[in-house]
């Protein structure tokens, strides 16, 4: 015998209505408020965001992209050393395989 049933027809709605209650993703947070000096340091709160100096700031710069450059090129520095050196030429690839494949320059 055929059911004459429609499918999701408005008796199969089951009830999902619940008492309103408090929603925690739309409360109010305090942020702190962010401003700038004008040589470009951040303030929180009107305290310095990072307390170093600038000159050491600049420092750790320089320090850092003359490691990576040293890093990328200390193959071809050597090799430029022992090009102009002729005397010890024959000496490059014995010092290469010993001392440059071993330097590591940490971060």
């Amino acid at each position: 015998m055929m059911s004459t049933h429609l499918m999701n027809g408005a008796q199969d709605v089951p009830d999902f209505y619940s008492a309103p209650g408090d929603s925690s993703i739309f409360k109010d947070t305090h942020r702190d408020v962010i401003t700038y000096t004008e040589d470009g340091r951040a303030l929180i709160a009107g305290k310095l965001l990072n307390k170093r100096e600038p000159s050491e700031m600049w420092n750790q710069l320089i320090l850092q992209m003359m490691c990576q450059r040293i890093r990328v090129h200390r193959e071809s520095i050597v090799k430029r050393f022992f090009s102009r050196h002729s005397k010890t030429a024959h000496k490059r690839d014995t010092i290469e395989r010993k001392y440059v494949t071993n330097i590591s320059i940490s971060d």
